[in-house]
């Protein structure tokens, strides 16, 4: 697979994760919601660092992708990209996920679901955008 094909195929499983997500949150599982705009995110962070030409890396982690990737973080973007990667593991492990579960109310996951939302198009954009 080349470079190129390999960005487009991250690209179209991010788009799919969002739809999950969605999903997941129109029936109300919105821990799981959150956990699938997390990979989302994941997946559009990693089609931006393949765009510039540079390694794949295979991390979980918002923060660390965004600096690779040179995403324009200031303090909010630190602690927003920080609490979304969190879902990643309070999501996925039974320590975390009966306190995450019912910290996943609607209206938290709705605010999170548009933070989410704001960072894909931003990553969106920076993708398309390269010279």
């Amino acid at each position: 697979m080349s470079q190129t094909d390999y960005i487009k195929a991250l690209m179209e499983q991010s788009v799919r994760d969002r739809e999950v997500a969605n999903d997941l949150f129109a029936s109300k599982k919105y821990m799981y919601c959150l956990f699938f705009h997390h990979l989302a995110l994941e997946k559009m962070f990693k089609a931006a660092i393949l765009n510039q030409g540079k390694q794949m890396m295979y991390v979980h982690d918002l923060i660390k992708l965004a600096t690779v990737a040179q995403f324009p973080l200031d303090d909010l973007s630190l602690s927003e990209l920080g609490r979304i990667s969190d879902f990643n593991i309070e999501a996925r492990y039974d320590d975390f996920k009966s306190e995450f579960y019912h910290q996943a109310t609607e209206p938290f996951a709705k605010k999170w679901s548009d933070i989410s939302s704001k960072y894909y198009h931003l990553l969106n954009q920076l993708i398309h955008d390269k010279p």
